[in-house]
């Protein structure tokens, strides 16, 4: 069981922020590829690295 995103919410205005400018997705220091490997794995594609970047670039800030 993983999740797959929490994002925050606004009662006034329901829409989730997405594709926010701000920082892009660079490489990932070790510590942190081994932590999300272990749980936010890519469970529909297998391209965890792939995934990753797709969901900081839609939802990251």
């Amino acid at each position: 069981f993983t999740i797959h995103g929490l994002w925050p919410s606004n009662y006034s205005n329901p829409r989730r922020p997405s594709n926010c400018t701000g920082t892009q997705f660079k490489q990932l220091s070790p510590q942190l590829r081994s932590k999300l490997k272990i749980s936010w794995p890519d469970v529909e594609g297998g391209n965890d690295t792939r995934f990753w970047e797709m969901e900081w670039n839609k939802h990251g800030t």
